[in-house]
């Protein structure tokens, strides 16, 4: 292992940048191999004025050309916590410049974008990685291992189900927040492909055959509904059927007053996994362990990276790849081609205020998705809301580009 640490760019000062590059001044140098940021580049210099004079004084180079940093021949590797929509693109150049890419969760909006960015990279033989911290945690990989080496038999079906209140001030903090499309590109921001789009990944890549995999659906019944004022849905009830007859319930909402979860759990014929912030616990054949599980997996994210730039060995952590991140982009696109979006009732919403924010809940949703997720049901199954409506469907064994959402 060289001692000459990876000289690394990020895109963007603000928002989740302003915390990657943080990460890496922190615990770059406590990295193997080291990680030294060394350029960021950020257009609006007015607004993050007083963030990029501030990494500057801490010896790191700023412009508004992110082209300016590609072309330093010094410079391994790029990390791109940007907009859904300029994840493909911004990708595309930094491969080609011949860069690795860290590129921020979710992938991409739509799977095609996905398989252009794979394209790319092999045409560049860079490595890229996604941004979803849960794989990086070594606790994730050792899950993986018992789930494969059958610990808990073999899986039969696994649920997530996640309320998380989003205030309208989220959707209203950029251009792109709840919608489907913009300038040209797919977003799909919703709870699947955003905020808890993480845990739809890691539900995907912990019911995946190998360590490499992920479980792509084969087929996806789903529900979407909108009680926000927004493009896209906010409260999505999905059903993915995987190989083997393996299904994933996926009950998510941001149209909520409470939170809950999110919570994981995979049922095998000799037991189960149950994974959320709080803990985790592997039962097999009446034997519970608990395992301890990092809430935030960073660190490990970014020296995760570092080795994989350098093409270095890891045994303790796995790589969150472009192609086990398909699967949940996947998800998420033929959810949208498979039914349309049907407005929650106005009788149904209830809106307050508080701690200076409006909130927008749907009646009893926490209650009733936590229901659902116990007996396997899907929202309309479950009969205890009148807005709901009959899952769409939609075969995706060949599923290679996304058209659309349904109208």
């Amino acid at each position: 292992m060289t001692d000459t640490p990876i000289k690394l760019a990020i895109a963007g000062a603000g928002g989740f940048a302003e915390f990657i590059s943080d990460l890496a001044l922190r615990e770059g140098e406590n990295c193997q191999p080291r990680v030294q940021l060394v350029g960021v580049a950020e257009p609006d210099t007015t607004t993050h004025a007083a963030r990029l004079a501030s990494l500057r004084q801490r010896g790191v180079r700023t412009t508004p050309n992110f082209d300016e940093l590609l072309a330093d021949p010094a410079i391994e590797a790029v990390w791109l916590p940007l907009p859904i929509h300029l994840h493909r693109p911004f990708a595309e150049r930094a491969l080609a410049a011949g860069k690795a890419v860290m590129t921020e969760k979710p992938v991409a909006g739509a799977v095609q974008d996905v398989d252009a960015m794979i394209a790319a990279r092999d045409r560049a033989g860079k490595p890229a990685a996604v941004g979803f911290q849960h794989v990086y945690d070594p606790a994730t990989a050792l899950l993986k291992r018992w789930l494969i080496e059958g610990r808990i038999g073999t899986i039969r079906h696994a649920t997530l189900h996640a309320c998380w209140p989003r205030a309208v001030q989220y959707f209203q903090r950029n251009r792109w927040a709840g919608r489907c499309r913009l300038d040209g590109q797919w977003v799909m921001d919703s709870p699947a492909n955003n905020a808890l789009s993480h845990f739809v990944n890691l539900a995907l890549f912990m019911l995946g055959p190998s360590l490499a995999e992920s479980a792509p659906p084969q087929r996806i019944e789903a529900e979407l509904y909108r009680a926000h004022a927004v493009e896209n849905f906010d409260t999505i009830s999905a059903r993915a059927h995987l190989a083997g007859g393996v299904t994933l319930l996926a009950l998510m909402t941001h149209a909520c007053a409470q939170r809950v979860g999110p919570i994981l759990r995979i049922e095998g014929t000799h037991g189960s996994l149950a994974w959320s912030y709080e803990q985790i616990e592997v039962t097999s054949r009446g034997t519970t362990e608990r395992i301890v599980g990092e809430v935030d997996s960073s660190k490990h994210m970014l020296e995760r990276f570092a080795r994989l730039v350098r093409g270095l060995p890891d045994e303790r952590r796995l790589v969150s790849t472009l192609e086990t991140a398909r699967a949940q982009v996947l998800l998420v696109n033929a959810a949208s081609e498979a039914t349309p979006i049907v407005p929650v009732l106005p009788a149904q919403i209830r809106r307050f205020d508080q701690d200076g924010f409006t909130w927008v809940a749907i009646e009893k949703i926490e209650e009733v998705m936590t229901q659902c997720a116990a007996r396997q049901q899907m929202l309309h199954e479950s009969g205890q809301l009148p807005f709901t409506r009959p899952s769409g469907s939609l075969e995706t064994r060949d599923y290679r580009q996304f058209a659309g959402p349904k109208t």
